[in-house]
């Protein structure tokens, strides 16, 4: 950088501690107390004034980009809002939901002890800094409970935390030190994403992907976190993060206070692949544009680094076969990634610049809300107002939409790879690549000399249990995603080469089965030379003899539990309208967001302004943005994982707002609704998205011999026809190997009913009604079916039941009625979308059918 080296991180640190945690609890004496708490971290005495002095231009400035029109607290603090008996007032940062905290008095000794803990060991102020940022709010709520981490930077408005406001105050100090000249939105993305993770043949390769994306969406954040620190992103947040502490752990000397994370949370690819910073402009742009081409360049150094660390792997055996068998490597790795940057001075987005910009004449008319806000502050009676404008409501929501058409436009330029020219000495193209189809393979290019490449290398190549299968050809880029793993990976993500192990699709499809069984994969593993193929489970294996001890054992317990299942489930989950949230579409009202003293203060002063602003959306802050990133943050890092690895499943990769996990067959749906609530709720101390949030999913049920691309591909599209059919909802697809697909839709509300149901069949419960259901659909779902006839055609199919599982399930009724009571049950859940009768009773007859299907797990 050649206008703005490092920031000083003394004064970040003072930026991030200006307002003390705990300033909730007593307003008027924060100030001291953020001095002495100050003092505290930097190990020597700060005064009230130098923090003032410090962060005063971004103090004033977060505030800004948050501030609503507030009156003044009152010559007798009437209109001041601090704890009642020991309860505080909160709202959901997204849904504008009420909440009481419980809370007790400020307790400034133990904040000081929990401070000094951190930093005690530490001597430079980056380090410290780095320190406090990753652990206070953890190592308070362990001290004084949750309470104290959801304690809201303002009291009048308490929809986001303090932490949220510390975060953001410190990111925007950082983009206005000296010479500055004002701040940059950094926008960064990579791509492409789906092409690269799907384009797998097992499920190591999909995780690969996933981790490979990952870890380069983050040596791109490096360079911003390096000169700048973490606060300076917008989006995502990355305290907590795997990678992030990591980094901590490596490169900033904080490694014997931060623990290592676990196993599990290093193995969830969780940073997507996109984000959003704030940070210092320069003179002329030049710091921002700087900054923005060495993330560029970080991403393509990492890349091109990852790569060669494989080819130098692959070398001893290729090179022996062909010596030149990587004459494409640079140029297909160095133009593989479609990385893209946009850069937008925040001096140059003035309200009524922004409006035209984006095709509108003026501010008021593309963001009536934030104007109907604004004007509150011209009805503020002259006496309560405060000595400072209160017209900048909508302002931060402006400048982030608009910097994010910015960087949507810039990507609508298709970035198109290189196309090589034929060189070669057989004047022949080699032929293409066997995972990603539009580029090259490595080796000879003449067909029957490359045939012999790969069969030869094939059989050779093996790196810590990765290999190639017979019949692969692999680019440059497919040979550097195989064996990433182990060859890079590992030493990245801090993971032995023992926990890149992941079960195969046959064994995912079993793993009730193998527990009920008493049969351990790993177990037999280090039994047998590190070997197990999923396979074994239903025969020997084209390739992989099963060993006789194995094969006895299985054939037990075959005869004791039944054929393994072969079946399993690919889950793919994505938050509904996420940009939406983001740029406030979604916000709840003003009146819902207002303490309501407040509230009541502008009830008094009356009128259809008042009436008009207090109706209006909240408009999305900083804070606010940085809530909702907390929440899709916890939700990718820390609850996704732990849910899916409870259900025995694996994530492939967990990004906030979009899942991918393979799944058990049967506990797929059960799993999905667990993520959904806690996509919502959050835990652990962290808000959800909130109530009002909605996520749709699609779940594919796949033999575990079906292509892994097609398996793929029917998930995401089961997840995109429930975005189709209205969202919140989950969409279900049973891939049958005898080659009949179905799918139907799933309220959210019946996966209770499902799974039950599910369990039924399991007892060996008779499912015929539901094929005699099925062959009567013709007539039942006829346009002039009345709906009381096709209930009363279930309720007489389902009383001919004679099955004693279904006898004493039904219990003290009659199976038919139970069954017309399901169907009535949802119909009533899926009567919002507008479904007709035939298309409901379809959906409710394939649900019924694939619920025996899911429970049998096999054909036949």
């Amino acid at each position: 950088m050649t206008s703005i080296q490092q920031v000083d991180w003394a004064q970040l640190l003072l930026a991030f501690l200006h307002d003390p945690i705990d300033k909730a609890l007593d307003i008027k004496g924060h100030e001291s107390r953020a001095a002495r708490y100050a003092s505290t971290a930097l190990d020597q005495s700060i005064g009230r004034e130098e923090i003032k002095q410090t962060t005063g231009l971004a103090d004033q400035l977060a505030p800004i980009a948050e501030r609503l029109p507030m009156p003044t607290a009152g010559k007798h603090g009437e209109r001041a809002v601090s704890p009642v008996n020991g309860k505080l007032s909160i709202r959901h940062p997204v849904s504008g939901q009420v909440d009481e905290i419980a809370c007790e008095s400020n307790d400034e000794v133990k904040v000081c002890r929990v401070i000094s803990g951190i930093v005690a060991s530490l001597e430079t102020p980056k380090q410290r800094f780095l320190a406090l940022w990753r652990l206070l709010p953890e190592r308070l709520g362990r001290e004084f409970g949750e309470w104290i981490i959801r304690l809201p930077a303002d009291t009048r408005i308490p929809d986001h935390s303090l932490i949220n406001h510390a975060d953001i105050t410190a990111g925007l100090w950082a983009s206005r030190q000296q010479g500055a000249q004002g701040g940059a939105y950094l926008s960064f993305a990579i791509g492409p994403v789906q092409a690269f993770i799907e384009a797998a043949r097992s499920v190591r390769d999909l995780w690969t992907g996933s981790a490979i994306l990952s870890w380069l969406a983050f040596q791109a954040m490096e360079p911003v976190i390096d000169r700048f620190g973490p606060t300076a992103f917008v989006y995502p947040l990355l305290r907590g993060n795997a990678l992030m502490d990591l980094w901590l752990r490596k490169h900033a000397g904080i490694g014997h206070i931060l623990p290592k994370p676990g196993t599990d949370t290093c193995k969830c690819p969780s940073l997507p692949h996109r984000f959003a910073a704030i940070i210092p402009r320069g003179p002329d742009g030049k710091t921002a544009d700087q900054l923005a081409r060495q993330c560029e360049e970080a991403v393509r150094e990492g890349w091109r680094g990852l790569a060669e660390t494989v080819r130098a792997k692959l070398e001893p055996t290729f090179g022996e076969l062909c010596g030149d068998w990587d004459r494409l490597w640079c140029k297909q790795i160095d133009d593989f990634f479609d990385i893209r940057t946009s850069v937008v001075p925040e001096r140059l987005l003035d309200d009524n610049g922004i409006a035209r910009l984006i095709g509108g004449r003026c501010f008021d008319e593309v963001w009536p809300d934030a104007t109907a806000i604004r004007s509150l502050s011209t009805r503020i009676p002259p006496g309560d107002r405060p000595g400072y404008a209160q017209d900048t409501a909508g302002r931060w929501q402006a400048q982030m939409d608009y910097s994010a058409r910015v960087m949507e436009s810039n990507r609508t330029i298709r970035h198109v790879p290189f196309s090589r020219e034929v060189t070669d000495r057989a004047h022949r193209a080699p032929a293409k690549c066997s995972l990603f189809g539009s580029w090259e393979q490595m080796g000879p290019a003449e067909l029957s000399e490359a045939r012999r490449f790969w069969e030869v290398a094939s059989d050779r190549l093996r790196m810590n249990g990765v290999r190639l299968r017979k019949g692969e050809k692999f680019c440059a880029a497919a040979l550097t995603k195989r064996f990433a793993g182990p060859a890079f990976l590992v030493g990245e993500f801090c993971l032995g080469p023992g926990n890149l192990r992941f079960p195969d699709t046959a064994t995912v499809s079993a793993e009730n089965w193998l527990k009920k069984a008493g049969i351990d994969p790993d177990k037999i593993r280090n039994e047998h030379e590190k070997r197990w193929n999923g396979r074994w489970l239903h025969g020997a294996d084209d390739d992989d003899q099963v060993p006789e001890r194995i094969e006895a054992r299985i054939k037990d317990a075959s005869n004791k539990f039944g054929k393994p299942p072969s079946y399993y489930a690919i889950l793919k989950m994505d938050g509904d309208d996420i940009g939406g949230w983001l740029r406030g579409d979604n916000a709840p009202k003003l009146k819902n967001v207002l303490h309501p003293r407040i509230e009541s203060y502008y009830r008094e002063i009356g009128g259809p302004e008042i009436e008009a602003a207090l109706d209006a959306r909240r408009p999305v802050g900083p804070s606010l943005h940085a809530a909702i990133s907390a929440a899709l943050g916890h939700f990718a890092s820390c609850s996704a994982p732990g849910i899916v690895r409870r259900y025995r499943g694996t994530v492939i990769y967990s990004g906030g707002d979009d899942l991918l996990a393979l799944l058990p067959a049967s506990h797929a749906a059960a799993c999905a609704d667990e993520l959904r609530l806690a996509y919502r709720q959050g835990g652990d101390g962290s808000d959800g998205m909130g109530k009002k949030a909605t996520i749709s999913a699609g779940i594919a049920y796949v033999h575990y011999m079906e292509d892994l691309r097609l398996a793929l591909q029917a998930a995401r599209e089961a997840e995109s026809g429930a975005k189709k059919a209205g969202k919140d909802i989950i969409r279900l697809h049973f891939m049958r190997r005898s080659g009949e697909h179905a799918g139907a839709l799933l309220p959210w509300s019946r996966v209770g009913w499902f799974t039950e149901l599910t369990e039924l069949f399991g007892t060996r419960a008779s499912n015929r009604w539901a094929y005699k259901l099925r062959s009567e659909l013709p007539v039942l779902a006829g346009e002039n079916m009345p709906g009381g006839a096709v209930s009363a055609e279930i309720r007489r199919i389902g009383n001919r039941i004679d099955d004693q599982c279904w006898r004493n399930h039904a219990a003290p009724r009659r199976p038919g009625d139970l069954i017309a009571d399901w169907w009535s049950d949802y119909r009533e859940a899926d009567d919002s979308r507008d479904t007709s009768v035939p298309e409901a009773l379809r959906d409710f007859v394939t649900l019924c059918q694939g619920a025996a299907f899911v429970a049998r797990g096999r054909d036949g």
